[in-house]
Parts: C-alpha cells; structure tokens; sequence
C-alpha cells in the first residue's frame, strides 16, 4: 500500500483583485508554487479559497501530495 505525505502552502487573499500595479496576479502566484513544488516531486492535490465567514481563514490553501520516500 503506497504512504503518501501532504504540504500546505498559504496565499494570502489580498493578492486576490489587488490594484496595485506591480503585485502579482493571485493565478502567478499559485502558477509558479506549483510548478516550483513540483520538481521537488509534489503534486497538485487540491486549492481550497478561504472562507471569508470563518475566522482566521483569509488565505487560499495549496495543498500538494507526493509518495513517501
């Protein structure tokens, strides 16, 4: 039976419909988690959006799984 292991990785919100000129886009920023995360061998999983009516989760969640080694 394979063991797998699992990693969060947080995002902050406020990148989401950020005006400002220069900060990158919330897409960018989970584009390039990913792609970075995955040659380290991790995959995708899941992307959960934070939940503005629960307290404390104002961040989008990345959460990326590989085979235990």
């Amino acid at each position: 039976m394979n063991k797998y292991e699992y990693k969060f990785v947080e995002i902050p919100s406020t990148l989401d419909g950020n005006d400002a000129a220069n900060a990158p886009s919330l897409y960018k920023v989970c584009a390039r988690v990913i792609g970075s995360e995955a040659q380290s061998g991790w995959r995708l999983k899941q992307i959960l959006e934070p939940q503005m009516n629960v307290p404390g989760a104002g961040n989008y969640l990345v959460i990326l799984e590989r085979e235990q080694q």
